[in-house]
């Protein structure tokens, strides 16, 4: 998807309805979504390929064009003539959202482009030319029940680990992988419960629950300022967060499952991919915007935090 950025200052309320006028200073594109966390990936040293699908429109365009210049490979990116490319347009005043207009199409993605994309992946794996998968789901109509299970199957065949940031729809899908990261709010919806983000023993409960059903070889769930939960091996390990300027937690997910995903790549233990992915999360929420998190300045926390 596309994060598109309309930055100004609000100066006066507008005579046509009670809302803020904006006077527009500047305009960003930015990698949004899966290919934020491809720029995340690429930023922290990896090289990337993406299979996604976008429309054949100008959004979709500059979307291709930032990621080519990122240095991330692009061919297993589709367009699709029928749909148009996720577009959020936020709308930023004085370092302050004042309203966010989404352009999208969540409809069920075309067979034969699922089919080719399938193809691609598993031909990737076949080549040797892939170390792990990430599954960033959004919920937008690429991913589907079978499309996973094929890609999974695939993968564990192939003993290439599979790490996923899922979403409601497809919640239970994901079964036999390597990492499953839900937020508190996604393990909420999935299991239809409400739990409170400080009953951590409730919690503890939920996720194993969950993992009844997907069977993954480590849950890690993150908990906004209550740090991350780690379940793997049938231990649980709750990780702290640390104290953050908060500037905007939006990507803070995409950063999570970026630098997850290298650690699982690189078969680190656990306990370190939580608390590596932990810093980094909260790194970027120091920043406005959707930003990739800075190689140096993960170094340089993870040092301070994990070594001190």
């Amino acid at each position: 998807m596309l994060d598109s950025y309309i930055i100004g200052t609000a100066y006066r309320i507008s005579p046509e309805a009670p809302v803020p006028v904006v006077n527009v200073q500047k305009k960003e594109n930015r990698p949004g979504g899966a290919a934020n966390v491809a720029v995340n990936l690429k930023s922290l040293g990896a090289q990337v390929s993406m299979c996604a699908v976008l429309g054949n429109d100008e959004e979709g365009n500059l979307l291709l064009s930032s990621l080519e210049k990122a240095g991330i490979y692009t061919d297993g990116i589709i367009k699709d003539e029928t749909r148009n490319t996720t577009t959020k347009t936020r709308i930023v005043a004085s370092n302050h959202q004042m309203l966010r207009v989404d352009s999208e199409n969540c409809e069920p993605v075309n067979q034969n482009i699922v089919s080719d994309l399938v193809k691609y992946v598993q031909s990737k794996i076949e080549k040797k030319q892939c170390d792990v998968i990430i599954f960033e789901d959004y919920d937008k109509g690429l991913l589907s029940e079978l499309f996973i299970q094929k890609v999974v199957e695939i993968a564990n065949y192939h003993k290439i680990p599979v790490v996923v940031d899922p979403k409601k729809n497809n919640f239970f899908s994901y079964k036999k992988v390597t990492l499953f990261k839900p937020n508190l709010k996604e393990l909420n919806e999935g299991l239809n419960v409400c739990i409170p983000k400080n009953d951590l023993p409730a919690i503890q409960c939920a996720v194993k629950e969950l993992n009844q059903t997907l069977n993954a070889e480590t849950i890690m769930l993150t908990l906004s300022e209550n740090g991350v939960l780690l379940y793997t091996s049938n231990t649980f390990k709750h990780i702290k967060a640390h104290s953050r300027q908060i500037a905007d937690v939006s990507g803070a997910g995409d950063t999570v499952i970026s630098v997850a995903a290298l650690c699982v790549a690189m078969n680190v233990k656990t306990d370190f991919m939580a608390e590596l992915s932990n810093i980094a999360g909260g790194l970027v929420c120091e920043k406005a915007g959707v930003v990739p998190v800075n190689k140096d300045e993960l170094f340089k926390e993870a040092s301070r935090i994990i070594y001190k």
